[in-house]
């Protein structure tokens, strides 16, 4: 068997050898600290955007817009897009432009 890793080592034992990596992860670094998921089933298509505490969805038929603070609400029960509109609109403005510089062609035939 052939193994790539540079940091592996096999050690031979009664069963025939163990290998064992020693993976050390580096740090990633991404042009954008938000993460975004979209999900398109038929019945209920809906992308979300995660950014520091805050989370948006956006509802691909009703273009509704949920947005909840992740930390103080995790069962995400508490809609705060109608008490923090300028936070909603920053983030949901994030989305629309990573659809739009990743062109996400589905959601970009939505937002127009």
């Amino acid at each position: 068997m052939r193994h790539n890793c540079v940091n592996c080592v096999i050690t031979k034992t009664a069963d025939n050898g163990t290998l064992s990596c020693d993976y050390t992860i580096s740090e990633v670094k991404k042009p954008n600290k938000a993460f975004f998921f979209h999900i398109f089933a038929k019945a209920y298509p809906h992308s979300a955007v995660l950014l520091g505490d805050y989370k948006l969805l956006k509802f691909w038929k009703t273009y509704k817009v949920e947005f909840y603070n992740v930390v103080k609400d995790l069962g995400e029960i508490n809609d705060i897009s109608k008490n923090e509109r300028v936070k909603t609109k920053d983030i949901e403005g994030v989305f629309i432009a990573y659809i739009i510089k990743n062109d996400s062609e589905l959601l970009i035939q939505s937002i127009k």
